[in-house]
């Protein structure tokens, strides 16, 4: 396989906004996150991004393969090159579609049953996920 995955400089900014532009994802801030692209033979195939919550929580998400490079492994590689920057004492949440449940188990998360120990600002963006998108989110966490 000739993918690699990158840590994006703050000059690609506007690009990686206009490509979550395109998918109706929240943009990204750059100094918020690490935002990790990946390349196919040399063409950028996708991206990904940890959000720093606060100082123990962290929120993966933003995992977009673009269509030509799916089926590749790529999405796992970009989620495991994020979770690789979150340290043992964080939290890590994720907001996926829920057909993707699987997926994401596979890099151990699982439901979040504990609702009162989610930030808030996750709860109501997972709330507003769940009304933006016709197919249903879930929220789950990886501790």
């Amino acid at each position: 396989m000739n993918s690699q995955i990158r840590q994006a400089e703050e000059k690609e900014i506007d690009w990686i906004n206009q490509r979550y532009a395109e998918v109706e994802f929240v943009p990204s801030c750059f100094h918020k996150e690490i935002i990790a692209i990946a390349e196919f033979e040399d063409q950028k195939a996708g991206l990904g991004r940890l959000a720093s919550l606060d100082s123990t929580h962290l929120e993966l998400g933003g995992i977009y393969v673009f269509e030509e490079f799916r089926n590749k492994g790529i999405a796992g590689q970009i989620i495991s090159f994020l979770l690789n920057h979150a340290l043992p004492s964080q939290t890590v949440y994720c907001i996926p579609f829920e057909p993707l449940i699987p997926f994401y188990q596979k890099h151990g998360f699982k439901p979040c049953l504990q609702l009162e120990q989610v930030p808030k600002e996750l709860l109501k963006k997972h709330r507003w996920c769940q009304e933006k998108y016709p197919v249903p989110t879930s929220l789950l966490v990886r501790e």
